[in-house]
């Protein structure tokens, strides 16, 4: 299979999320509440799942195109799933910096961060490790 999966501790609770990926299509994450599974999160197949601050409700994706800029997108659930919260656009080449974005308005750098910080505290991001769907590893990372 293409789907890869990972848990992640989006929400405030204690019961993980799953995140599924494939690379053809996109992926998404579903939560378990009052004994139903939902789709809280879906992206396309240019999204690539990047991080998230556990239980604070802040997710992070990388967006790639062919072109410039590549996007690192950051979303804070509940809210609207894809309403963009935070940005940052990286250009590379000859004109190679960074960009800043809230809700689609610039930022300074040091506001940008002043935002994610007022929203996460210190907690860190934690990186998504994606894991191939096989027996061994559902075995592995999948509770029982």
């Amino acid at each position: 299979s293409d789907v890869k999966f990972a848990l992640i501790y989006l929400d405030h609770d204690n019961v993980p999320e799953i995140l599924l990926y494939d690379w053809n299509y996109g992926y998404g994450i579903w939560t378990y509440k009052n004994k139903h599974l939902a789709c809280i999160f879906s992206s396309d197949f240019y999204s690539k799942p990047y991080g998230y601050y556990r239980k604070k409700g802040a997710y992070v994706e990388n967006y790639l195109t062919e072109e410039n800029p590549s996007y690192r997108v950051y979303y804070r659930l509940p809210s609207h799933p894809r309403e963009v919260w935070l940005e940052k656009d990286y250009y590379r080449g000859k004109n190679k910096h960074t960009e800043y974005w809230k809700g689609g308005d610039p930022v300074s750098r040091s506001r940008f961060y002043s935002i994610l910080k007022g929203s996460v505290g210190s907690r860190g991001m934690t990186r998504i490790h994606l894991h191939r769907n096989k027996h061994s590893n559902r075995k592995k990372y999948l509770p029982r």
